[in-house]
């Protein structure tokens, strides 16, 4: 008997799992690339603000840091997270920032 509630404990929470998963991805306006080589995708911008115009800026996104940063930087401040260039300011493209774990606006190269 008490294999059989486990089992429907665990059909339970894979749904409810799945119903979140879900609700996350038709909230989605776009979705963005990670730096890895298997190019994971994730949302990066979420349907709840106005949408802003996708833009392709000139140049290319700067290698990958590493290593993070570690404590406050005063001088360089965390970088404005963004879905695509049309966040960023005219001379920044939107990169991939592994230590933010999201897209970043970058200074283009």
């Amino acid at each position: 008997m008490m294999v059989r509630v486990c089992g429907v404990v665990v059909v339970v929470v894979v749904m409810a799992s799945a119903a979140v998963m879900t609700e996350a991805q038709d909230s989605c306006r776009y979705w963005c690339k990670k730096g890895s080589p298997q190019q994971e995708r994730y949302c990066c911008e979420l349907d709840i603000a106005p949408p802003i115009a996708v833009e392709v800026h000139s140049g290319a996104c700067p290698a990958v840091r590493w290593p993070c940063p570690v404590g406050v930087d005063t001088k360089h401040p965390s970088p404005k997270l963004c879905a695509h260039d049309g966040y960023c300011r005219a001379n920044q493209k939107c990169c991939y920032d592994s230590c933010l774990d999201h897209h970043a606006c970058k200074a283009a190269v």
